[in-house]
């Protein structure tokens, strides 16, 4: 076999064996603490992303809106690697909400209307909760 013919057979196993990205709403959960529910997402351009998410490898941003009596906001930033979701947690401003991580997904609950409290188990049950990508 030719080079060409090699680099042809070995780009197409690549492109075949490549897998699709799941779009970031598909991890969250529907409900939240059973009154939560998944209202709305949002595809934000990564130019418009936090400059602290754009310096640390960020692929992908959404935001999604969850409402009962009340609203929460979840900006859910794809990184390109897990230290760099974990170095974001630690450097992320927490007075403005809560934030955790799960793999390269790095998350920031924050609410107008919530108690801090309320917002930290909305957080944790939206953790526990997340769909495997």
């Amino acid at each position: 076999m030719t080079r060409r013919t090699l680099l042809v057979a070995a780009l197409l196993g690549a492109a075949a064996c490549a897998r699709k990205e799941t779009p970031l709403k598909d991890l969250l959960p529907v409900q939240v603490q059973r009154e939560y529910v998944l209202k709305e997402t949002h595809t934000r351009p990564l130019e418009e992303a936090p400059a602290l998410a754009r310096a640390q490898g960020l692929r992908r941003w959404e935001i999604a809106v969850y409402r009962a009596k009340d609203s929460i906001t979840v900006n859910v930033f794809e990184m390109g690697a897990e230290a760099s979701a974990f170095e974001m947690m630690q450097k992320w401003n927490k007075a403005d909400g809560v934030v955790f991580f799960q793999g390269p997904h790095f998350f920031a609950v924050s609410s107008a209307d919530v108690p801090r409290q309320n917002l930290m188990e909305f957080a944790q049950d939206l953790q526990v909760n997340l769909k495997k990508p």
